[in-house]
């Protein structure tokens, strides 16, 4: 089977999946590996393997979450097909498997042995990252007063038109709510002093886009080559989803890490 049919098998399982119930089970597992004490939703199927795995990130890495989260958004339906979902720890366990399998074959097809320092990038520039940055207030804490200095905040006033503070009140105000949600309304119903809606608008345009402006970004980015993994993504730069459900404006967060 060659690298194309592997990703080509990949999407139309995907395809079968719903956009908005697949993201909630991405959340799921992103929320289990990297919050303390986190407990999955009772509405989701979770091996005994996983959840008393050693290293749980052996099984489902935050790594593979986030590609998953990228080819949900590309090519899953606004419905599932026939009940299919990530909630069914088989359906979640068998994608997972098969975006490995097609990590190992591009590297096979575009590395191999000889370039070596492909594999030594992979381990670094992908696991690195996720082994030491976990969600927690001690390192919002550490950051804002790394920013907070009035250099900063006058060139983030000039680019997003927002303040250091501002950003990091209106963060604050969405990853409380989708640290416990994978979804929140899209306009929050919350009163900080001296924010308007401009505010928060400005910062849903910093942080956010449409799940169709999105997957147009990612489409263009993607390729089956030796970046497919290491790849600049959109998903880092717009952790939020723009959606609509019966009507309602949300935004999706599958992985809250990228927002912080």
């Amino acid at each position: 089977m060659t690298v194309q049919d592997q990703y080509r098998r990949i999407t139309n399982q995907i395809r079968r999946l719903g956009r908005r119930d697949s993201l909630y089970v991405v959340w799921a597992y992103a929320q289990y590996l990297q919050v303390s004490d986190f407990e999955f939703p009772p509405d989701i199927e979770v091996a005994n393997q996983f959840r008393h795995a050693a290293i749980p990130r052996r099984i489902v890495p935050e790594w593979t979450l986030e590609q998953l989260a990228r080819e949900v958004i590309r090519h899953a339906g606004e419905e599932a097909d026939r009940g299919r979902s990530l909630r069914q720890w088989n359906t979640m366990a068998d994608l997972v498997a098969q975006l490995r399998a097609l990590e190992d074959a591009i590297y096979v097809a575009h590395g191999g042995a000889e370039r070596i320092h492909l594999e030594v990038m992979r381990i670094t520039h992908r696991q690195f990252v996720w082994q030491q940055q976990r969600l927690n207030w001690r390192g919002i804490i550490r950051y804002y007063k790394l920013f907070n200095t009035e250099l900063i905040t006058d060139v983030c006033t000039e680019a997003t038109g927002l303040s250091v503070d501002e950003i990091y009140l209106i963060g604050m105000a969405y990853l409380g709510t989708l640290f416990g949600n994978s979804r929140s309304l899209e306009r929050l119903n919350i009163l900080i002093p001296g924010l308007g809606q401009g505010h928060f608008e400005r910062f849903l345009k910093l942080t956010s886009l449409t799940h169709v402006e999105l997957g147009n970004r990612l489409r263009e980015q993607h390729a089956l080559d030796e970046g497919y993994a290491y790849r600049y993504s959109s998903l880092r730069e717009f952790p939020m989803v723009r959606i609509s459900h019966a009507g309602q404006p949300e935004v999706v967060c599958p992985i809250p890490t990228l927002l912080f």
